[in-house]
């Protein structure tokens, strides 16, 4: 049981254990509770405490809004939708929430009340519980299942698309069904007392859509009734939001990812758009100084981030983008410090956008994260987050014109889309030696491995994973991360080994997994060697249980065909030594046919074949698994399976398996 323990505070880190020390004794004792009570936060005491009138509120709030009219020009705007883009991620999305379907995590409808209840998890049809305070009962697991189903209608992100379907189409209906969710949710939401108060970071993206779609609200509104009592509550929120993260980001702290930086923003936007507040400049300074200390700590020198995860990349550069945009309207720019780590993680990001579909490998957590919904672009295109951090930077753009200029547009204006585009050399392999990521290019095609060394929390067992692209098109995918929390064990199978395509012995992981997201005994591996046309590594997971090591060689053979060759060393002298190759491949039906030399599989649709080296010791079979390319949603998909079934004494396991365009890879093996 000490070992354990010991387990879980090196795998936070000591720092961070005191940090997670420190806040549960706060919890326990109630400190935490008295600090941020319903009473203390009440709209009587916010008027009581302080010198503020309603009227200094509005007056405020139209002091911002003129700034940020001003600066962005919105009553300008006049960008070109794609139709086609126009209907699927703007249209319709709003169109199903007017008849109570809502979108969950950017790609799925569920029918819901009218009103929404916010405290409702749809997908199971559980209320959770309220009136209490949110430490009694905010955290995943039975009776009230995953806390992000709860949690997602909460983050208000239709209030992006419902103000941008306003501007397309001057419906001001669209404004009204805004105007009367933010109002719904700060009614059945009293400060502290519901599920959807336990996260700061949640409070902080709730802000931003209620922020973005206040400032964009037009002229015609601005003397309504209603509008003064939105303004008026939105204002309420935001300290309420203010003095709920100033008190716990200790929390946040201690869990050393996203949630510090999401929240040390959300403190720094706060004082500066409500000066009103006592506490403003108290909250500038302490937001300014934590994000700078956490994005030192989070991003690695090559512009890697420490979460391993693409999804949580973007969300750090969107957090980056609305402070950006917001220090816009004061004319002030962010720090140094902040904007070396902002050009970092945006220039690591560029690298592993795929230059036909806009997607990345779908690698790491992903938690459906789409925090900034200003483009009429998948979920999956990472480009409008390009585009805007590269402008944000240096007022230029990465790509043409396209759908994915509108969130840079929604977010610095007209002036934007004048702006020259960067010149860029052509992508070439890459390697990120700080963060252990590595990508090789051909022509057509590219595929990235990781190969590193854990100095931070792992995310997924998935060391020397192979992620491989031919045209735009993910061949050999990575499974993704479903959900966090499920019934069943099915969260635990998208972050093990098995979900990914490299090597396994016995089915076992490459870590010991420990509570929640916590992983012992991290993953330590060398790079061996790496250049244009090859990459050579080995990891030592399996040292302990196996004595064994594995080592992976990817070679571009050119004219996009690559060899994958996986040896696994070993002095184990075990007689159920099970040795397994797997590659996890994009949904379609891979037909089989053999050679003498060869087992080839070849896709129906994409004109793309794999060639197994048949050396009579394998067994080589295509089962079915699962895939997670959006939270809470899964697919089926193929997966490669190669399984060494000779003499376990052999000191040596070699597999061989080489991809590539059909009629090419055919040729370049020598099959007819």
């Amino acid at each position: 049981m000490f070992n354990y323990y010991t387990n879980i505070v090196k795998s936070m880190g000591w720092l961070n254990a005191c940090y997670r020390l420190l806040y549960l004794i706060q919890q326990k004792t109630g400190i935490t509770e008295k600090k941020t009570g319903f009473r203390y936060l009440s709209d009587m005491n916010f008027f009581s405490e302080s010198t503020i009138k309603e009227s200094d509120v509005i007056r405020n709030w139209e002091f911002v809004r003129e700034k940020y009219i001003q600066s962005v020009l919105i009553k300008d705007f006049d960008f070109k939708f794609d139709n086609d883009n126009l209907t699927k991620y703007l249209t319709e999305p709003t169109n199903h929430y007017a008849n109570h379907l809502y979108q969950y995590f950017s790609n799925q409808y569920l029918k819901v009340d009218s009103p929404i209840v916010f405290n409702k998890d749809y997908y199971h049809n559980i209320v959770w519980p309220s009136g209490t305070h949110w430490r009694h009962y905010a955290k995943s697991g039975l009776p009230y299942n995953d806390i992000k189903l709860v949690w997602e209608p909460s983050r208000l992100i239709i209030l992006f698309l419902l103000v941008r379907r306003y501007h397309y189409d001057n419906n001001v209906q669209w404004l009204e069904k805004g105007c009367d969710l933010i109002l719904e949710w700060v009614n059945q939401n009293p400060p502290e007392l519901t599920v959807n108060w336990a996260c700061g970071q949640e409070n902080a993206f709730r802000l931003f859509a209620m922020l973005f779609f206040l400032l964009n609200i037009p002229n015609l509104m601005t003397e309504s009734e209603k509008y003064h009592k939105l303004v008026t509550q939105v204002t309420l929120y935001a300290w309420r939001v203010g003095v709920h993260i100033n008190n716990n980001i200790i929390y946040a702290r201690s869990q050393q990812n996203n949630h510090a930086i999401s929240e040390s923003i959300a403190l720094w936007i706060i004082g500066l758009l409500f000066p009103i507040f006592k506490m403003s400049e108290h909250w500038i300074k302490k937001g300014k100084n934590i994000l700078s200390k956490e994005l030192n700590q989070q991003v690695y020198d090559d512009g890697s981030y420490i979460q391993h995860s693409m999804n949580y990349h973007r969300l750090v550069l969107d957090d980056l983008l609305f402070l950006t945009s917001t220090l816009k309207l004061f004319n002030k720019s962010v720090p140094a410090e902040v904007r070396n780590k902002f050009e970092k993680m945006t220039s690591f990001l560029y690298e592993f956008v795929d230059p036909v579909s806009g997607k990345v490998p779908n690698y790491g957590y992903n938690d459906g994260a789409n925090i900034l919904l200003l483009s009429c672009t998948d979920y999956t295109d990472f480009r409008p987050v390009l585009q805007a951090s590269w402008y944000a930077l240096f007022n230029e753009r990465f790509y043409n014109r396209g759908p994915w200029d509108e969130k840079m547009l929604w977010l610095f204006g007209q002036e934007a889309l004048k702006s020259p585009l960067v010149e860029r050399q052509v992508k070439k392999s890459i390697a990120f030696r700080d963060g252990g990521y590595y990508i090789l290019r051909d022509k057509n095609s590219w595929c990235m491995t990781r190969c590193h060394s854990y100095r931070n929390r792992p995310g997924q067992a998935d060391m020397l994973h192979i992620d491989l692209w031919h045209n735009g098109v993910n061949i050999v995918v990575d499974s993704g991360s479903y959900r966090y929390y499920t019934e069943d064990s099915s969260s635990n199978y998208f972050k093990s080994t098995i979900a990914h395509s490299t090597v396994t012995i016995n089915d076992k992981n490459q870590m010991e997994q420990g509570p929640g997201f916590l992983w012992f005994n991290w993953t330590r591996s060398n790079l061996i060697y790496f250049d244009d046309s090859k990459f050579e590594g080995e990891h030592y997971s399996y040292i302990h249980d196996f004595k064994s090591v594995h080592r992976r060689i990817i070679t571009n053979l050119k004219s996009d065909c690559w060899e994958v060759a996986d040896t696994v060393f070993t002095r184990n002298t075990l007689r159920d030594l099970s040795i397994k190759s797997r590659f996890h491949l994009i949904n379609d039906t891979w037909m089989r046919k053999e050679d003498k030399q060869f087992v080839i599989f070849q896709s129906n649709k994409y004109n793309y074949s794999i060639a197994i080296v048949n050396i009579g010791e394998i067994d080589i079979s295509i089962y079915k698994s699962e895939q997670s390319i959006y939270y809470a949603r899964k697919e089926e998909i193929p997966v490669l399976e190669i399984f060494h079934i000779g003499n376990t004494y052999e000191k040596e396991f070699l597999f061989k398996t080489y991809f590539g365009p059909s009629d090419i890879l055919l040729n370049k093996i020598g099959i007819n």
